[in-house]
């Protein structure tokens, strides 16, 4: 094993450890690594988010989940990692659902959500079975919206650094850019939005308000698998 590959591996390792046993640095790392502006490239997935019944998959420590929530309607996070939905829980209050999900096999009946959201997702949102379950509990008429990538414009000492802190987090095989399997009842077009100096990518995908492949909602199951 050659000294580039044994960094990667390592680096790898190290930067999995902040969704498990290190999850309560998370917040800490990610605002390190933007210099403060990782909540803000976050955010810009609420400019899209539309429906009364929400659902944000990779809500890591919940940060979404209080804006989301004060919009009215329902608003369940979900994640693979337990101890960030235990993060999660603290900003998310009693009243939120919280669940352990997998985005390819997700706990709920067809159609239960009008928005599914996620920010820097990991690599399974390139995954055709994430995308089979995007439609399926999507509602007529839904959509996705994945924040996926920033690019940072501009040449000053703030921007340099993040460029280089931001380059720490690229290793092998996690290439987030918009790249996504073909939907048969989903459209999907890539956006590029401004927020200060940079630009952040999008990726929004809108169901046809037509589309008779499910018959009625089934919000039954929304709040399976609950964390406490």
């Amino acid at each position: 094993m050659g000294a580039t590959s044994f960094w990667w591996r390592w680096l790898d390792f190290l930067l999995g450890r902040f969704y498990d046993e290190l999850a309560w640095a998370y917040d800490a790392v990610s605002w390190l690594a933007s210099l403060g502006r990782w909540a803000a490239w976050r955010r810009v997935a609420l400019r899209y988010v539309e429906g009364q019944h929400i659902l944000e998959i990779g809500c890591g420590t919940g940060h979404l989940l209080p804006a989301l929530a004060a919009r009215g309607g329902r608003v369940c996070g979900g994640d693979l990692s337990a101890a960030m939905l235990r993060l999660a829980r603290r900003r998310a209050g009693p009243d939120t659902p919280l669940c352990r999900l997998q985005a390819q096999a997700l706990p709920f009946g067809p159609a239960s959500f009008d928005t599914i959201l996620c920010t820097f997702p990991a690599p399974f949102i390139r995954d055709r079975r994430t995308w089979a379950e995007f439609e399926r509990v999507l509602s007529p008429g839904g959509r996705v919206v994945v924040v996926y990538g920033v690019s940072l414009q501009g040449h000053s000492l703030g921007q340099r650094l993040r460029r280089g802190l931001l380059a720490l987090g690229r290793t092998r095989g996690r290439d987030l850019r918009p790249a996504w399997p073909g939907c048969r009842f989903l459209r999907v077009e890539r956006l590029v939005v401004e927020e200060g100096e940079d630009r952040v990518g999008v990726l929004l995908g809108m169901r046809a308000a037509w589309d008779s492949l499910v018959a009625r909602p089934d919000r039954s199951g929304m709040a399976r698998m609950l964390i406490a």
